[in-house]
């Protein structure tokens, strides 16, 4: 990138948004200086498709003939110099020395005659997100383009740093699509909030944490309308769960408890847990140590499924050790329920009772 001539034009400086963000052109890379003209010191070289933030346009120009080495060609480029900050930590120092050290992104100036606005609208196609082993995608289809993540602080509501947070913010063609925040936990970092985004800017999935780990996911519509709720469970809660609606804001599908009382069975046998099953008979009873005993407290689960009209449509009545461990267990217990004359292992759910209905609300067979 050859540079022949200067051009001073006096203009009002112009300041921008967080929006306007460019990519470099310039395939010999694009020079950042600490101050706007060449005569600035170089502090930094960007390489081609490296993104930038433009915070302010200066009242000085610039007019260069560049020549591509690949066709021979000189094409004049017109511009002015602009006050830029990197949204992925350069690469080289000036003159392109390798920046092996350098984790941050730098603020400087720029000739923005080798930089092109991002279309925003190009950036991602689809709205629809699924979780596959923690890499998200839309429609099946991974994200693809130009990736880079920002490391920032995280601030309060006064502007002031919190000390030990950060945010790490990902962008995708210039996009922000993931913002996910950490503390750090003694010598490890620790998620706190892992957020995902449609491209109009609206929330696609907010993540909570349990503990440093990412359990809980809320996930909505693009109208705004929540999608799902999702719990991965963990040591406090065990079942994994989750909530769906529509997107006219009727329940999908819910998990519930019901009240009812039954019989159940627990020992703390260590040979018992090893059973999948066997026979109630007064021997094996005594064998095992098995007690009997009334549940009190809601401890049957009920998955519900309803219509996009808000009829029920399936509910299922089921039992599982997870339900019944904090009230009626302790360490090494084990439950079991019995079925026809069998002690049936609560370690895998048991299904009690189905029902199903019609979208009129009449009652049918289940499938």
């Amino acid at each position: 990138m050859k540079k022949l001539l200067i051009i001073l034009i006096f203009v009002p400086l112009v300041s921008f948004g967080q929006n306007n963000i460019y990519s470099v052109t310039s395939e010999g890379g694009l020079n950042v200086r600490d101050k706007p003209g060449i005569d600035g010191n170089k502090i930094a070289t960007l390489l081609l498709d490296d993104f930038v933030i433009i915070k302010e346009k200066t009242d000085k120009s610039l007019t260069i003939n560049d020549l591509n080495k690949t066709t021979g060609k000189t094409k004049e480029i017109s511009g002015n110099w602009v006050k830029i900050e990197t949204l992925n930590p350069p690469k080289f120092k000036g003159n392109k020395v390798l920046w092996k050290s350098n984790y941050e992104n730098i603020k400087g100036y720029t000739f923005d005659g080798f930089l092109k606005k991002i279309n925003l609208r190009d950036t991602i196609n689809s709205t629809e997100i699924t979780n596959n082993n923690e890499v998200y995608y839309y429609q099946k289809t991974l994200f693809t383009g130009k990736t880079v993540t920002v490391k920032e602080t995280l601030v309060d509501k006064n502007n002031a740093e919190v000390p030990n947070y950060v945010v790490f913010k990902t962008y995708l063609n210039g996009l922000k699509y993931r913002e996910t925040e950490y503390y750090q936990y003694w010598n490890n970092p620790c998620i706190i909030a892992d957020n995902i985004f449609y491209k109009n800017g609206s929330m696609m999935a907010a993540g909570i944490n349990k503990d440093c780990e990412m359990w809980d996911y809320t996930y909505y519509y693009e109208n705004g309308r929540i999608k799902s709720q999702n719990t991965e469970g963990g040591p406090y809660t065990g079942r994994q769960e989750h909530t769906e609606w529509y997107d006219n804001g009727n329940l999908k599908y819910g998990f519930g408890k019901s009240n009812e009382s039954i019989e159940i069975m627990r020992t703390q046998n260590t040979d018992a847990y090893k059973i999948k099953s066997f026979d109630t008979s007064p021997d094996n009873l005594k064998k095992y140590d098995i007690t009997r005993f009334n549940t009190k407290s809601p401890i049957v689960g009920e998955k519900r499924w309803f219509y996009r009209n808000g009829e029920k449509e399936k509910v299922i009545k089921f039992i599982d050790a997870y339900s019944l461990a904090e009230d009626y267990g302790n360490m090494g217990t084990t439950f079991f329920i019995e079925i026809e004359g069998k002690a049936i292992n609560l370690e895998e759910p048991q299904i009690l009772e189905s029902e199903c209905w019609n979208e009129k609300g009449i009652k049918i067979k289940c499938p």
